[in-house]
């Protein structure tokens, strides 16, 4: 499940969510007697989500045509501002979502 907020071990402290204790996946896997039960960062959550999105999901915003392979991005408001990076290893199939904040970063204003 996709939390707002950086996960350790299976927690999570909910950023921007003061009324709420930690939430635990592995206790919440017990509790409903399920076998895995795992958080991850929302952007984590988000990454994972762009790479199923199709041409008629989205509408571009330049005529660059998407490259096999490169390196993909996602970014939203929502508790800070989130973003991620997807990043597919030489030789590998596959893409790993490495989430970040946005919010903890500075902005450097070009015009």
């Amino acid at each position: 499940m996709g939390v707002a907020g950086p996960v350790d071990n299976n927690t999570v402290e909910f950023t921007n969510v003061t009324h709420w204790s930690v939430v635990d996946g592995t206790a919440i896997s017990q509790s409903l007697n399920i076998p895995h039960f795992t958080l991850i960062n929302d952007f984590t959550a988000a990454g994972y989500g762009v790479l199923a999105l199709r041409e008629k999901d989205y509408i571009r915003m330049t005529d660059v045509q998407p490259q096999e392979g490169a390196v993909k991005i996602v970014i939203g408001p929502g508790t800070g501002l989130g973003q991620g990076i997807l990043v597919k290893g030489i030789g590998s199939k596959y893409y790993d979502p490495v989430a970040s904040e946005g919010g903890h970063v500075d902005f450097s204003v070009r015009n």
